[in-house]
């Protein structure tokens, strides 16, 4: 017979002495087979609980990153060396021409024909 006194686990036991009463310990046959299958429900649970932090701490990360690439911080998808070369290209020559636009505004360049 098994009954459940709380949903948390132990976590510690503490044996003192009454000065009122005294205690016996006793067991039945059954004893040390049921005190070993409450241990290893204890580890399997322990295991279980490690294993939803790490699920937990993952689905986390990916939320982080979904928040970032929503807000424009983080690029949807991973680009190969040339399309990063070809992309910091574009920009690079974007930047020219915006400040040849700006220096022609100036009045520091002089207007092409």
């Amino acid at each position: 017979m098994i009954q459940s006194i709380s949903a948390n686990p132990l976590t510690a036991l503490s044996i003192w002495d009454s000065p009122k009463r005294q205690f016996i310990a006793t067991g039945d046959i059954q004893e040390l087979k049921k005190f070993n299958e409450y241990i290893e429900r204890e580890v399997k649970r322990k295991e279980f609980v490690s294993m939803r932090w790490n699920l937990r701490e993952q689905e986390k990360i990916e939320q982080e990153a979904e928040n970032k690439r929503r807000a424009g911080l983080a690029p949807a998808v991973m680009l190969s060396d040339e399309e990063i070369i070809q992309k910091e290209k574009f920009e690079y020559e974007k930047y020219l021409s915006e400040e040849h636009t700006f220096l022609r505004s100036l009045g520091l360049v002089e207007e092409d024909d």
